[in-house]
């Protein structure tokens, strides 16, 4: 397994780095947010970040990584008031640990999540996506969309609480055909919050796209 560890303590990141990689986890570490930026891609498995930076924050880091990878995240904090746990979950983040922390408790998470992972769950609340039988359910109970309809929240859910634009959405939608209108996103748009009900908010940004909030 691939792992990105982003933290600033250099003795923290020492025994964490030889406690993950007994496992031979290979584990690239980053500093600061800037060397983050520069190691950030779709390769790693996992992400582990620190909250406090000293060029910036975690929460920065987890929306890059939501740009550009899927894999888990994990923060690994001394911050532990409900407000940065809460945004750390909007923003995409798989589990929240404070510091201190166990060593055996953080792999047994790391390996419960990335078990989800590999398995194509995904997984937000009541809402669940299974990637390999694509269906959808929500507090357990399944949902029937269209093909459509499916796409489109596959693509607003891995880009929850970021601006989906409604050309990137068409492409996705559509891929190589020809839609007759704009308005058949809309359409769907409007036909998937029906079926989501409550346990949704797609938000309309006019003109422009669209958000996901869960």
């Amino acid at each position: 397994m691939k792992i990105l560890l982003v933290e600033d303590d250099p003795t923290i990141v020492y025994g964490l780095r030889k406690f993950l990689e007994l496992d031979s986890w290979h584990v690239t570490v980053a500093f600061s947010m800037q060397e983050a930026e520069r190691c950030l891609d779709n390769t790693f498995d996992l992400f582990i970040l620190d909250v406090g930076l000293p060029d910036g924050d975690g929460f920065q880091v987890c929306q890059q990584v939501r740009c550009v990878s899927n894999a888990p995240i994990i923060f690994l904090t001394a911050q532990d008031d409900e407000a940065s746990l809460l945004r750390g979950f909007d923003l995409g983040a798989d589990d929240y640990i404070t510091k201190p922390f166990r060593l055996a408790e953080l792999k047994r998470r790391i390996l419960a999540i990335t078990k989800r992972s590999n398995s194509g769950l995904l997984a937000y609340g009541s809402l669940t996506i299974d990637v390999n039988a694509a269906t959808v359910r929500v507090d357990n109970n399944e949902v029937q969309l269209s093909v459509q309809e499916y796409r489109l929240l596959l693509v607003l859910f891995k880009h929850r609480g970021e601006l989906v634009l409604r050309d990137a959405l068409n492409k996705i939608l559509w891929e190589n055909d020809t839609y007759i209108t704009d308005n058949a996103l809309s359409v769907n748009i409007k036909r998937l919050r029906e079926k989501m009900g409550t346990q949704i908010e797609i938000k309309t940004v006019h003109g422009k796209g669209y958000i996901l909030h869960l």
